[in-house]
């Protein structure tokens, strides 16, 4: 039988630099819970699941910007794995999980509120729910992830690949881990639309096609970047450009370091798209907060899924 649980939670920050911080939020359970089984230790595994209250119609969970912390559709996720000594288990101040609250995508920026659900089970097995619980708790100033739907910023998402392949392309390789930043970009993106697998495949030709630009040598990548950046800066508004340029943050930092090389492109990128400097710069601030995040947290929670290398072909050297 599953047993209540509370959840506590405490608010923190993250210590990136000594003028900015980024609010978390620390989970823990409080009490203690009966584990019904003969062998000890037993092995329990805990997940953490977030939904935004307000925005049900959007999706089955959050959205995360850290892919160690999100599963294959982007959802935030986190799973702990704790052995349970005795059948009394004294679980207070037993801690699920750290939950980078700054890198949380919202339908809208402002106030968010959030319902976050703790579940223990006994080895993996979804049917044998030892606890449950739930804590609700409110932020704020959320990532704006879910860019408002309509034709024109569908079509400007064809501009929105070509400049992020440009950008992974600038040093003569792309590599799998810039293009693994791309697919799940648009991944995420589609999730929850019933035309998702179509729209999908329509951002999977736009960068084959850009790819083969690159390999033939019909355009170089600066071309490219040049040629995006123009149509988004000229035919989309803020969101759609901001959304770009974040996306060509990520793929330069797909190995969470940005060189002062791909600093300064970006700083090019971010002209060319006409948005400020206050906008760039927080751009690279958040790509350095959630490297520090990983850094000092993703050790207890799932790992990456892919890893960071290049293969090598005629022209611009890529993995597909």
């Amino acid at each position: 039988m599953s047993q209540d649980i509370r959840i506590d939670r405490v608010q923190e920050s993250l210590d990136v630099d000594d003028w900015k911080d980024y609010p978390v939020s620390r989970l823990t359970i409080a009490g203690a819970m009966r584990v019904p089984a003969d062998d000890y230790p037993v092995t329990m595994q805990v997940t953490l699941a977030l939904a935004d209250t307000a925005a049900a119609e959007a999706g089955p969970g959050v959205k995360c910007d850290i892919p160690e912390l999100a599963d294959e559709r982007g959802w935030f996720q986190a799973v702990r794995t704790v052995a349970a000594p005795t059948q009394d288990w004294d679980a207070e101040g037993f801690e699920v999980a750290v939950i980078p609250d700054f890198a949380l995508l919202s339908a809208t920026s402002g106030r968010v509120d959030l319902m976050a659900t703790v579940r223990i089970m006994e080895g993996q097995d979804p049917h044998r729910i030892m606890g449950e619980g739930r804590c609700s708790y409110s932020v704020n100033q959320l990532e704006p992830g879910y860019i408002e739907w309509s034709a024109d910023q569908l079509d400007g998402d064809r501009h929105v690949a070509t400049l992020a392949v440009a950008t992974a392309a600038v040093d003569g390789t792309v590599h799998r881990s810039e293009v693994n930043v791309i697919r799940r970009y648009f991944r995420t993106r589609y999730e929850g639309r019933p035309d998702a697998d179509e729209l999908r495949a329509q951002a999977s030709l736009t960068l084959q096609a850009a790819l083969r630009r690159l390999d033939s040598g019909e355009a170089s990548p600066a071309r490219l970047i040049e040629d995006a950046s123009s149509a988004l800066l000229h035919e989309h508004g803020v969101p759609v450009r901001r959304s770009a340029y974040m996306l060509a943050v990520r793929v330069a930092a797909a190995d969470r370091v940005l060189a002062g090389q791909e600093r300064g492109l970006l700083e090019v990128v971010s002209s060319s798209l006409g948005l400020p400097v206050s906008e760039s710069d927080a751009a690279r601030d958040r790509i350095r907060a959630e490297a520090r995040f990983v850094a000092v947290h993703v050790a207890r929670m799932p790992q990456p899924r892919s890893s960071s290398h290049a293969t090598d072909t005629s022209g611009t050297r890529h993995s597909s």
